[in-house]
């Protein structure tokens, strides 16, 4: 069976609003923030958020857990961490 990322009907090129929680790192304080980004509909199937993906295909998160790391829940842009 082949895997890969399953975009039909959607256009992978397409920009959503992708609405998450981050921890946000300032200086030495941390802070949780509801953040909304515009992001491809591509990088989320490939992080394994949303429903762009299929059970079959493997994604980063599948990789990620196969590692025993913390989950990614968002498209990382800079200054910051999506750990958990």
């Amino acid at each position: 069976m082949a895997r890969g990322v399953f975009f039909n009907p959607y256009d992978p090129n397409t920009l959503i609003q992708h609405t998450f929680q981050a921890v946000m790192r300032r200086g030495d304080s941390i802070e949780l923030e509801i953040l909304t980004l515009w992001v491809l509909k591509e990088e989320l199937a490939t992080i394994g958020v949303g429903n762009f993906h299929t059970v079959n295909c493997v994604t980063e998160n599948d990789i990620r857990q196969e590692q025993g790391w913390p989950l990614r829940g968002a498209y990382s842009t800079r200054n910051m961490d999506y750990r958990r």
